[in-house]
C-alpha cells in the first residue's frame, strides 16, 4: 500500500476501533511494534492538546463518537507537520502491508517506502550492492546482454 493513499481515517482505524482487533492478530512481533510505534507518535503529536487527547482515550476505550474528532485532530496535525504526516503514513502503510499479506499470491515480494531496502532470498547467496544510487542486473543461467540505455 502507497502511504500517499492512506486516509487519515484508514491510520486512525488502526490505532483504535474494530480494525484494530482484527489487525493484531495478523501482526508479526515487528508489526505489533510498529503498530505501538505508530500510536505513541500520534500520542505523542498530539500533547499539549487536552481535547484532542480525551477524544483518542476515549475513542480508545470503545466511544465511537469520539472517532471524528480523534480524524479531526490528526488531520489537522499532519497538516502542520509535514514530517510527522509522512512517519505516520509509512508506519501505517507498513502495518496495513503485513496485515493483508495473506492476499499476495507472490513468491518474493518487497514494497519499499522511500529509504533503502533489502531482500534476501538465500541468506549464502553473494550480496551485490550500487552505493552510487543506479541499478544492478544480474543474469542468472543466461549471457550478460548490453545494459539498457538510459
Amino acid at each position: 500500500m502507497d502511504p500517499a493513499t492512506l486516509t487519515v481515517g484508514a491510520i486512525v482505524s488502526l490505532i483504535i476501533g474494530k480494525a484494530l482487533e482484527t489487525a493484531t492478530e495478523k501482526l508479526t512481533e515487528a508489526g505489533v511494534a510498529k503498530l505501538g510505534q505508530l500510536r505513541q507518535k500520534v500520542q505523542a503529536q498530539l500533547q499539549g492538546n487536552d481535547k484532542a487527547l480525551a477524544a483518542l482515550n476515549q475513542a480508545a476505550q470503545g466511544t465511537e463518537t469520539e472517532i471524528p474528532k480523534v480524524e479531526a485532530y490528526l488531520q489537522v496535525a499532519m497538516a502542520e507537520d509535514p514530517q510527522f504526516a509522512q512517519e505516520v503514513r509509512q508506519l501505517a502503510a507498513s502495518v496495513y502491508q503485513e496485515i493483508n499479506m495473506d492476499d499476495v499470491k507472490a513468491r518474493n515480494v518487497q514494497q519499499i517506502f522511500g529509504g533503502k531496502g533489502t531482500q534476501i532470498n538465500d541468506p549464502n547467496a553473494p550480496i551485490f550492492g550500487d552505493v552510487s544510487g543506479g541499478t544492478i542486473h544480474i543474469n542468472y543461467g543466461q549471457p550478460p546482454s548490453a545494459p539498457p540505455k538510459p
